[in-house]
């Protein structure tokens, strides 16, 4: 009998600590249909021989207003703008420091809507004038 005891004993201590492990195990990933649509970058990116005239990006379908960001080399916002299209002009206010050939970075935000937030944010995009580039 104190055997059959310990066996049942056991059996329920089993029993909680798969429960245990159960609750505690993390939520499976997101479907792929699930995931926030990807926002892609087009220009400016990398080294560039000359000013450019804009940024520009892939919209996404549904998507109707974007938030652009000028970061300098610390991540600082130097620039914000807005556009309802794939592009917004070059920022005359940045262009001395990419004349100067400091580090620059662009972030791209598509806008949900009222109370919906960001749908999608793009990585930072580094671009600098080249030091091959006329002054």
């Amino acid at each position: 009998m104190p055997r059959r005891n310990a066996l049942v004993l056991l059996a329920a201590l089993l029993v909680a600590a798969a429960v245990v492990l159960a609750l505690r195990r993390p939520p499976a990933p997101a479907s792929p249909t699930a995931e926030a649509p990807l926002l892609v970058p087009i220009a400016p990116v990398g080294l560039l021989d000359a000013l450019p005239a804009e940024i520009r990006w892939r919209p996404i379908e549904g998507v109707s207003r974007y938030g652009v960001e000028i970061l300098d080399k610390n991540r600082a916002v130097i620039w914000k703008g807005s556009s309802r299209s794939g592009s917004v002009p070059f920022p005359r206010e940045v262009t001395d420091r990419f004349e100067a050939r400091e580090a620059l970075y662009y972030r791209i935000r598509a806008r949900g809507g009222l109370f919906r937030g960001d749908v999608a944010v793009s990585e930072p995009v580094l671009f600098r004038k080249s030091a091959r580039a006329p002054s």
